[in-house]
């Protein structure tokens, strides 16, 4: 490639596919690191691919389109054409169906065999960056508005709305994975904050109980550091207060077609676990953690 890699597939054993910012799609053997063959046909970056079944792959680009590659001869079987603007991700359903997200604010549903549009999923304000396959003739996406919603793709219809809490002024805590059955729910080191709290206290109370000389040595060295303590505490409670409100307020902004005010990060990335829970990358680093759909 002469420009930026954006796209990975395993094709299977010892094969890989590339899409790439120089338009081309590159095939490779992995276990010599040879160059197979170079697809080409896009007329902007190639931003997407996936596997649509043995032999088969479609790409997503910024030309607008989704092309479908035949890897036997390295033909370019099928053009898909509807999306107005870049084609950011590809997502295959099975059945022969493939959903595509796109900076449109749109997902779009085709039936590879004919090669048209089945139905036009539009619900989020902004980009959409990424999908994901659920259970049942469920779709998940994400995008630059900080929104995932859920589909049934088969109906045409969004049947939830996740909407996670705002994001912490303090991002002390960044490598924490948050956590939500239903609502985000953050796991790490702020869960400790009860034992800390409770830690502090008994201190405070074996030091009460101490004699008069251990209080006037307390009091002498470390008046300031009792009054410091006084005030963390204090201000770790208004942070707990200030917490529960935001997944209270979270969990009345589950339902569809609701809104939520506070300015939310882009999701950027989606991924499913085998027990059905949703895996979400957000904008500034974070990842969060939703219960099964």
């Amino acid at each position: 490639h002469t420009d930026a890699v954006w796209a990975l597939v395993a094709l299977g054993a010892h094969r890989l596919a590339s899409g790439a910012w120089d338009h081309t799609i590159k095939l490779w053997d992995t276990s010599s690191c040879k160059l197979l063959a170079t697809l080409v046909g896009h007329s902007d970056a190639v931003r997407a691919l996936v596997v649509i079944s043995k032999g088969r792959l479609a790409s997503g680009s910024h030309d607008s389109t989704i092309k479908l590659w035949e890897l036997g001869n390295c033909s370019c079987t099928m053009t898909l054409l509807g999306h107005s603007s870049y084609v950011n991700t590809l997502c295959y359903l099975g059945q022969d169906r493939l959903a595509s997200g796109s900076d449109d604010k749109s997902i779009r549903i085709w039936d590879l065999e004919g090669g048209f549009c089945l139905t036009s999923l539009v619900g989020h304000t902004s980009w959409v960056h990424t999908l994901a396959v659920l259970s049942g003739y469920r779709l998940a996406s994400g995008g630059q508005d900080g929104e995932i919603r859920l589909w049934d793709w088969r109906e045409g219809e969004q049947i939830k709305l996740l909407v996670d809490a705002p994001a912490p002024a303090d991002e002390s805590n960044k490598e924490n994975i948050n956590s939500s059955n239903e609502v985000g729910k953050e796991v790490g080191s702020k869960s400790n904050s009860k034992d800390d709290n409770k830690k502090q206290e008994e201190e405070e109370e074996d030091g009460e109980s101490g004699s008069e000389s251990s209080k006037k040595l307390k009091s002498d060295d470390g008046g300031g550091a009792t009054e410091q303590q006084q005030q963390q505490h204090a201000s770790q409670e208004n942070s707990q207060a200030n917490k529960s409100q935001s997944c209270s307020k979270n969990e009345e902004n589950l339902q569809a077609n609701e809104s939520f005010s506070n300015e939310k990060e882009p999701i950027y990335s989606l991924a499913t676990l085998p027990d059905g829970r949703l895996l979400c990358g957000l904008g500034q680093g974070d990842i969060t953690l939703w219960g099964p759909a």
